[in-house]
């Protein structure tokens, strides 16, 4: 039997920093650690809504990521 573990979880924000000289975006990426793996999807977009303000730049995408253990019993 294998078994599985949520070992942590982390958080990556991209923010629009204007556009280049071909018009395509720039972006800047911000990453938290230590965030709780079972957040919910609107604290997720509502915790980078809060960084947008304090960057002052427009949230482009939000993306949480969580490593996972698996071993056998």
């Amino acid at each position: 039997m294998v078994n599985s573990m949520i070992t942590s979880a982390s958080l990556k924000a991209e923010f629009q920093n204007g556009v280049d000289e071909k018009g395509e975006m720039k972006l800047v990426t911000k990453s938290f650690g230590e965030m709780d793996p079972s957040a919910l999807p609107e604290n997720i977009v509502k915790t980078c809504k809060a960084f947008e303000g304090l960057i002052e730049y427009p949230l482009v995408n939000g993306l949480r990521t969580v490593v996972t253990s698996f071993y056998e019993v």
